[in-house]
């Protein structure tokens, strides 16, 4: 009888966090993907007012044993332009634009049972602590909301694989991120929190940044490493794939082809009126790394110079650039997939080349080929500043994969959700 030696095997990664955050008319093309088995990302971030749109999609998430995540939306209640529209109709909206003292007290009590009871009913994995935007440690809102997450995470339920997480959104300038002193603050402030994941919700930053703020995002983010917390980065767009290869988060979160950018700035204005039309969806090139306005992606698409740069993947868009113009939620959602995933397949160590090397040189060089092309100036204009960007990332994020300095990773905040031990749903 042969003899049998015990062989080690490699240990798999864990997954890099992906969550996409459906819109109001992109709930069909995920629906689609799950039905497919299409589900390389982490979960869905579900906006409260959109709930009952959304309810299918929110129960197959669930039953593929991915994240439904919760956003209460209670940021924008408490903004001039996020207390209009079907917000104010959430349980918990009140009859006007929260203010610190309506949350204090009773009144937040009041807010985190309907919270909380919106929750269990529809058996989320987790949560959005209702956080609101700060300017400064010393912002009044501070105090308040560490009493809500206090309070919501008493009340949410906690037993067991059961457990409804809690992530909490901490929504500041970017400014105040990167400024050491007062993120020293803000972190003493989160270290008093009893949260899972720290949700990045920084206005001002995602992917026109330049190489200053990239440069100063991931320093901040390693100095926020030491709070022991995963990290979700939101509305991050193509530079979040570089936060995920230099580990300054272990995940990121995205519109459906929009949200490439978190700008808290418009809700602190006064509404406006509009057509109420969402603006159309974008197409992603990823060999450029962009997002463009579909008449400007078929301008470059349907160019002899440019015919390389069309899908070629048999699954997502088996007619090539045509797909990707007419579906273009589906090429986003797969091609970001495909994004993370190989990103996760490598050594930590490995992915700032990887990134580099694969990523964003490439589409850096592509697009120099491109501008010397004659295009319409619209068009010209838009990839020439994306270029720039672009140029400024190669150089920055290449001086930092050369540090020799020693850099710390942040933790994947991709879960495992155990569908036998969550609560039915309605």
């Amino acid at each position: 009888m042969a003899t049998l030696f015990p062989r080690s095997i490699r240990e798999v990664p864990v997954p890099l966090g992906l969550y996409f955050r459906p819109g109001l008319n992109d709930h069909w093309e995920l629906l689609k993907l799950l039905t497919e088995n299409h589900r390389d990302f982490s979960g869905l971030v579900f906006d409260a007012a959109l709930d009952g749109r959304q309810d299918e999609l929110r129960k197959q998430t669930l039953r593929r044993g991915l994240d439904t995540i919760l956003d209460t939306r209670a940021m924008e209640l408490a903004t001039p332009s996020g207390f209009t529209g079907a917000r104010m109709g959430l349980a918990w909206a009140g009859q006007r634009q929260h203010r610190p003292v309506d949350l204090t007290a009773q009144g937040g009590e009041d807010m985190i049972a309907q919270i909380v009871n919106h929750a269990r009913r529809r058996a989320y994995t987790a949560v959005l602590a209702p956080s609101h935007y700060v300017m400064s440690p010393n912002d009044p809102w501070l105090p308040i909301d560490r009493d809500l997450t206090l309070e919501l995470r008493r009340r949410l339920p906690d037993s067991g694989s059961g457990r409804v997480a809690l992530y909490y959104p901490l929504a500041i300038p970017g400014k105040l991120l990167r400024d050491v002193e007062q993120r020293g603050a803000l972190k003493h402030f989160l270290q008093s929190l009893p949260i899972d994941v720290l949700w990045l919700r920084i206005s001002g930053f995602g992917s026109e940044c330049r190489s200053v703020a990239l440069a100063g995002y991931i320093e901040a983010c390693r100095d926020l490493h030491t709070l022991g917390l995963p990290m979700v980065a939101e509305k991050s767009g193509t530079v979040g794939l570089a936060l995920l290869a230099f580990g300054a988060v272990g995940g990121i979160e995205s519109g459906v082809t929009i949200g490439e950018t978190c700008d808290i700035s418009h809700w602190l204005r006064e509404p406006t009126s509009d057509s109420g039309f969402a603006p159309g969806p974008c197409v992603y090139i990823a060999e450029l790394q962009m997002l463009l306005k579909r008449e400007q992606a078929r301008e470059i698409l349907e160019s002899r110079m440019a015919r390389s740069l069309a899908c070629r993947e048999p699954t997502c868009c088996r007619h090539g650039h045509t797909d990707m113009i007419g579906s273009p939620r589906r090429h986003f959602l797969m091609t970001r997939m495909s994004e993370v995933a190989r990103l996760g397949q490598v050594a930590p160590e490995a992915r700032p080349n990887v990134y580099l090397d694969d990523l964003l040189r490439p589409a850096t060089d592509r697009m120099m080929r491109i501008l010397r092309h004659n295009l319409s100036k619209g068009t010209h204009r838009r990839l020439e500043r994306k270029y720039d960007t672009l140029e400024s990332w190669r150089q920055t994020l290449g001086r930092l994969s050369r540090s020799a300095s020693a850099q710390s990773l942040a933790r994947s905040s991709h879960r495992h959700i155990d569908i036998a031990a969550r609560p039915s749903q309605p």
